[in-house]
């Protein structure tokens, strides 16, 4: 967990897979392959309520918007041996080259071949070449034990957060805990009460999006309780076409 304005984001290994068409649809395709019995009785196993086609296009754009380096291995259907093969369609080509590799690396891309596998070059949101007035990377190694220095990663911190500030559409309280959300006579969640500066406030919202990981979102809705949800605030996740059942309430 990342208390900082850019979460997570700032310090992840910038490793931006997609998912594949099969994963979409793995509860029928695990039939498919391998019979009903292979789904334990009791399972929670589902298909997803869309496509990979569906999504498709928005992996498109956050790829475009953020910057990704990598080579496509499927382009509508048509394959590159020099990218991922065994990726599903994607429309276009990544935004800009693969990351450079090592000795090390070559060397056991060539040890992969001889056994006749595909290695390639795994997607990453960081900047191979100058981008968006930011460098591209120095290889220095330290990805996944903090922020970069020199904005060459591309966390959320320097390339969608300041784009949408920009738009005066959003404003960022940093230094700020959200102690709890707190609940309207109708169930529906009216804002969230925050500390800053050793001072405590209130926000009122139409709309509480919960996304401080499992943990952190576990103890807030732990916390919130209220004449409405007396033991934990209550949500159900959004679905297309409607909701799951038997969880609560939709937050919102």
């Amino acid at each position: 967990m990342m208390n900082a304005v850019g979460g997570t984001s700032i310090h992840y290994w910038a490793q931006s897979w997609r998912l594949k068409e099969w994963d979409f649809r793995m509860r029928s395709e695990v039939v498919k392959r391998y019979g009903a019995g292979a789904v334990p009785a009791g399972s929670t196993l589902e298909d997803w309520p869309l496509t990979y086609a569906e999504l498709e296009p928005y992996y498109d754009l956050v790829e475009h918007e953020v910057g990704v380096s990598g080579k496509a291995g499927n382009i509508q259907g048509k394959i590159d041996p020099r990218g991922n093969v065994f990726e599903s369609p994607r429309m276009r080509e990544y935004p800009m080259e693969p990351l450079r590799g090592s000795g090390f690396s070559a060397m056991m891309a060539d040890a992969a071949r001889g056994l006749g596998w595909k290695p390639y070059t795994p997607p990453a949101a960081i900047n191979s070449e100058p981008r968006e007035g930011r460098p591209g990377c120095a290889y220095h190694g330290f990805c996944a034990r903090g922020g970069c220095i020199s904005a060459r990663k591309n966390s959320t911190a320097v390339t969608t957060i300041p784009e949408a500030v920009k738009t005066k559409n959003l404003k960022i309280f940093d230094n700020a805990q959200v102690t709890r959300i707190e609940a309207a006579p109708d169930g529906k969640a009216s804002g969230v009460t925050y500390i800053r500066g050793g001072k405590e406030y209130f926000q009122p919202a139409k709309v509480v999006m919960v996304a401080s990981y499992t943990y952190e979102n576990s103890r807030l809705l732990l916390l919130s309780k209220s004449k409405v949800y007396p033991e934990v605030f209550r949500i159900t996740a959004v679905r297309w076409g409607g909701t799951t059942s038997g969880t609560g309430r939709i937050l919102r």
